[in-house]
């Protein structure tokens, strides 16, 4: 083997030298680097954050998915943190069934779920973008129609 092995024609040469495809170098590369564990249904909640996001900029309350009944924001609470009590239980329950971390409050979770919308927003954009405009309808109408409902 030779030991000159810079950037991607580097890891090419290194990946046929050792009996691999490129295509599997990098793929191995993508998942240890760039996305190391992340999931569909991470990508799903932050699309659903990011909805309700977009939602309350509309002017709409959010329901609880378990019950259906109306939740109102409180005065000086961000709106990340009314999403997360809105939708408590079931984020709670996602975290308990595919996460390691240990949930003991309810704190736990509001810092759980911050902490990865974040971070998945910063690394996946686009994925998280294409999951919001795929699967939800536009947060503006359905804010409109809660309005003439009431």
């Amino acid at each position: 083997m030779s030991k000159e092995y810079f950037g991607w024609r580097g890891v090419v040469k290194l990946a046929k030298e050792l009996g691999y495809s490129s295509y599997e170098a990098c793929e191995v590369l993508y998942n240890k680097k760039i996305n190391p564990k992340t999931t569909f249904d991470q990508i799903l909640i932050c699309a659903r954050i990011k909805y309700d996001l977009e939602f309350i900029k509309a002017g709409g309350l959010l329901t609880n998915y378990k019950d259906g009944r109306i939740i109102k924001p409180n005065k000086f609470e961000k709106e990340i943190h009314y999403i997360v009590r809105a939708n408590l239980l079931t984020f709670k329950e996602f975290l308990i069934k595919r996460s390691k971390l240990k949930i003991n409050t309810n704190s736990d979770v509001f810092r759980a779920i911050r902490d990865m919308y974040a971070k998945k927003m910063r690394l996946y954009p686009d994925k998280i973008e294409k999951a919001f405009s795929e699967i939800f309808p536009t947060p503006q109408v359905a804010a409109q129609l809660q309005k003439i409902i009431e």
